[in-house]
């Protein structure tokens, strides 16, 4: 009977230390899902931040390629102005040079007049100028 009693006495310490056993394990288990559904969260908010980051890159992407475009057609008008600029400065050079060099002796010729003291004087010099020689005899009037 006393090995019976330290039998069953035996028996009941094995039951109650699985007992305690499961009821540590159970919660090494809660502990752990409630681990493995905190990290999916995290996994699941930062593939969301990554499908945000990705579609700001496109985005930036695009407007890198637009911003890229708008520079090239900038430069190039930029490019034809100065070269218009140039052209125009040269031209202006030429002018300028053209200015400042004398009149030729037959444009001078003809901007040369006597001085004019009245209506019979300017009548007298317009008949007299560019006059063309008479080749016939003389008409009267």
């Amino acid at each position: 009977m006393k090995l019976t009693a330290v039998f069953i006495i035996s028996i009941i310490a094995a039951v109650i230390f699985l007992l305690w056993r499961v009821d540590y394990l159970s919660a090494k288990w809660d502990n752990a899902k409630l681990l493995i559904n905190t990290r999916d969260n995290t996994i699941n908010e930062l593939n969301k931040s990554i499908e945000k980051l990705a579609s700001l890159k496109r985005d930036n992407d695009k407007a890198q390629v637009i911003h890229q475009q708008q520079l090239t057609k900038t430069t190039e008008r930029l490019n034809i102005k100065n070269k218009q600029l140039q052209r125009l400065t040269h031209e202006n050079e030429m002018l300028r040079d053209w200015f400042n060099s004398g009149l030729p002796p037959d444009v001078i010729r003809l901007r040369q007049r006597p001085a004019i003291n009245g209506a019979s004087d300017y009548r007298k010099w317009l008949s007299e100028r560019d006059s063309l020689p008479v080749s016939g005899p003389e008409s009267i009037h």
